[in-house]
């Protein structure tokens, strides 16, 4: 009658070779296509804000932001997932934020800076698709189980059926 497989809810056949989240358009992973079409928007990330620098150049640079999808890909699977390149908007909100908080904006050691801020841009990258995958991973787990069908309430009472609950009236004295 019940196929043990199929627990009237949801069947997977495959298991889950990676994590996509916050992808868009196609899943094959082409950094390439993915990072030229967001180029304009690198470059522009804080041209509204302050004036164009050396750091800010090449901190919002399309190869920089190859280097924090990289390095936000090797962070996750430190952690035990697999997951593939990020949505460049989205990585790349989080670096302007980094940028603007914490960004020294000096002339010097501008290869050290980028580092610390990306480093930094990766940790706030991490603490936000962690919890993701666990909840996902969750949802999963929760879609693809039978559920608990919680039985009849019982009647507890021989006295009445009401629960125990005397329903005499008293009469006025």
């Amino acid at each position: 009658m019940s196929n043990p497989q199929h627990n009237g809810r949801v069947f997977f056949e495959q298991n889950y070779p990676q994590y996509n989240l916050f992808t868009g358009g196609d899943n094959n992973n082409n950094s390439n296509n993915n990072s030229n079409n967001n180029n304009n928007g690198i470059d522009g990330s804080i041209s509204h804000t302050q004036e164009s620098t050396p750091l800010s150049q090449q901190y919002f640079s399309s190869r920089n932001l190859n280097l924090v999808q990289n390095n936000i890909i090797q962070a996750i699977r430190l952690r035990g997932f697999d997951i593939g390149r990020q949505d460049d908007l989205q990585v790349q909100i989080i670096m302007r934020s980094i940028f603007l908080s914490f960004s020294k904006n000096l002339y010097q050691d501008i290869r050290q800076q980028i580092n610390k801020l990306n480093e930094m841009v990766v940790e706030e990258a991490v603490k936000k698709i962690i919890p993701e995958i666990k909840q996902y991973i969750q949802y999963i787990k929760d879609i693809s189980t039978p559920r608990h069908i919680i039985s009849h309430s019982q009647h507890i009472s021989s006295k009445t059926q009401l629960g125990g609950f005397d329903m005499t009236i008293p009469k006025p004295e």
